[in-house]
This record gives structure tokens, C-alpha cells and sequence, in this order.
């Protein structure tokens, strides 16, 4: 089984993004149609309470780090990260 590491931003959640989180949830509690334009705003995937998520990996803030001793990682230049970006989320996954 492998391993795989996550790395991704975070813009924590302001009041235009607790409404959109209410309209999805009010949709998805009343089983109609969440609008496009909030299905967009969220990028396709559910909101999370802490706010937009951004995948640092595909961004030129990130970049992958070879070692000494076989040590892998990943480098992030924190001042190419995206603007609003306060937490920076890692999380591995098997």
C-alpha cells in the first residue's frame, strides 16, 4: 500500500463564503438543484468549514525536494502563495 501526501491552501471562510455554504446545504437538505454559480464558487466539491481549499501541488508555489538519503518532500515558496492563502493544509492518504 502507498502513500500519498496532500498540500493545499487555505482561505479561511468569510460571510459571502458562509452564505454560499448555507445555500448549498439548504439545497442538498431540500434535494433540488444546487445553483451553478455555487457549485462553481466551491469548485465542484462540498464546502469545508474552514474555507476554500487550493491545491498547492499544481501551483509554482510548490515543488518537489530530493535529499540526501533518499529524502523526498515538497518545498513550498511561501511568497508565491496564492493571495489570502492563511493555513497551509498536509495531510497523507493511503
Amino acid at each position: 500500500m502507498s502513500m500519498s501526501t496532500n498540500i493545499y491552501g487555505v482561505i479561511p471562510a468569510d460571510t459571502h463564503y458562509k452564505k454560499m455554504a448555507a445555500i448549498w446545504h439548504q439545497c442538498e437538505d431540500a434535494k433540488v438543484t444546487i445553483p451553478k454559480e455555487v457549485v462553481n464558487f466551491f469548485h465542484g466539491e462540498p464546502p469545508d468549514d474552514d474555507g476554500i481549499l487550493i491545491d498547492l501541488e499544481q501551483l509554482p508555489c510548490c515543488k518537489v525536494y530530493s535529499g540526501e538519503e533518499s529524502a523526498e518532500g515538497v518545498e513550498i515558496d511561501i511568497s508565491r502563495l496564492p493571495e489570502n492563502v492563511k493555513k497551509i493544509r498536509f495531510y497523507n492518504s493511503f
